[in-house]
């Protein structure tokens, strides 16, 4: 069956399986960490992989040849929260030469370049070490938030920036473990690298750079795969350009000069927002799946949504600066401009994280129900 309405309406079991498994297989008040993970897992990424692939996108219609996937590996890549680094982007694939508008000199495109090369997989080992070596810093975050809450009626701690900088690294030592563990299983099952779903998202230096490069970019993948190119190309079921109009499959193919004229700014605005908000709405779905009363409705003000979708802005807003400033002399040294462009970002994102990110989590006690469930996987005695 072809990408379409179809591929989709057969699909939509599965989609269904995934929303509701997670709720009623997994006890959300005393297993609130397994369960978080499965409703964020199934619900949304794995959905969205098959979105993607009910429209013709993603990696689960990519392989082809060499790279065809085997069945396993395709229930693999749709089950886990994983992206196999062996199988090509095919937007990416198609996409045109970017080249002129890159105003980064030949010698720093060409070193960026290796450096995106050499992050292209991991091997077995290393991504067993990423496991060990952020589970004891997640231990070391465990040991800490104690300390902090009985510090709590000390002066330089009465605002509870501190605690949720603390949580900020706890969620993503959490997160790194789970996926460095789910690299390992695609590596030894079935011998496939994975790509990196974070790289040290603490060193961002945008808004841009830190979503679209440095933090869990499985998630994100998913979301270009079915929000943002649908919106870019116009139309639902992918679009390949090939030059010649002709249908294979269902999938048109069009000419490349079509294709660019698709590729217009309005439309990346658009798909911008778009997954931002969808973003939003699916942190809403797991948040209200996790509270224990959840059957009393959602929030009055859904800070989650509100934390991500206005990050789409922001992000447009970088990026015409970076334009109107690209030939601006840079009265300081590179490596002090990045130092500083680093902080700044990591300070406003932690200010809006303070704002509506983490309010709804303490009004909940969500936040001590995910501390102690952790403290209890990671054989802590229970506060």
């Amino acid at each position: 069956v072809g990408p379409g309405a179809k591929r989709f309406v057969l699909l939509t079991p599965v989609l269904v399986v995934n929303v509701a498994a997670p709720l009623f297989l997994i006890d959300q008040e005393k297993e609130v960490f397994a369960a978080a993970i499965a409703i964020a897992n199934f619900g949304w990424w794995t959905n969205f992989k098959i979105i993607a692939l009910a429209c013709g996108r993603g990696q689960l219609v990519s392989g082809t040849g060499k790279t065809r996937l085997t069945t396993p590996s395709f229930l693999a890549l749709a089950a886990l929260p994983v992206k196999f680094a062996t199988v090509p982007d095919p937007y990416r694939a198609n996409a045109p030469d970017t080249s002129r508008t890159d105003t980064r000199s030949k010698s720093k495109r060409i070193t960026d370049d290796s450096r995106n090369a050499r992050k292209t997989g991991h091997t077995a080992f290393e991504s067993a070490a990423g496991v060990l070596c952020k589970l004891v810093l997640l231990a070391g975050c465990m040991a800490l938030l104690p300390a902090l809450a009985a510090a709590e009626s000390q002066i330089f701690l009465k605002s509870s920036t501190v605690r949720n900088f603390v949580l900020s690294f706890t969620l993503y030592f959490a997160l790194g473990a789970l996926f460095d563990a789910g690299s390992v299983v695609g590596l030894l099952l079935f011998k496939t690298q994975t790509s990196p779903h974070f790289d040290l998202p603490f060193l961002s230096h945008s808004f841009s750079n830190f979503w679209a490069k440095r933090w869990n970019l499985v998630a994100g993948r998913s979301l270009i795969d079915a929000v943002y190119l649908p919106i870019l190309e116009g139309r639902w079921v992918r679009e390949e350009p090939r030059g010649n109009l002709r249908s294979t499959r269902g999938v048109t193919k069009i000419s490349s000069r079509k294709s660019q004229e698709q590729d217009s700014p309005t439309r990346r605005l658009l798909g911008t927002h778009a997954c931002f908000a969808m973003s939003g709405l699916m942190h809403e779905y797991v948040f209200w799946a996790l509270r224990v009363d959840r059957i009393d409705g959602i929030e009055m003000w859904p800070g989650w949504f509100t934390f991500f979708a206005v990050q789409a802005p922001l992000v447009c807003l970088e990026y015409l600066l970076a334009k109107k400033t690209e030939r601006v002399a840079i009265p300081v040294s590179p490596t002090l401009f990045r130092i500083t462009q680093t902080v700044t970002f990591l300070v406003a994102q932690l200010w809006l994280a303070n704002i509506f990110f983490f309010p709804p989590l303490t009004r909940n006690g969500l936040d001590q129900r995910m501390i102690e469930d952790i403290r209890r996987l990671l054989g802590f005695q229970q506060m």
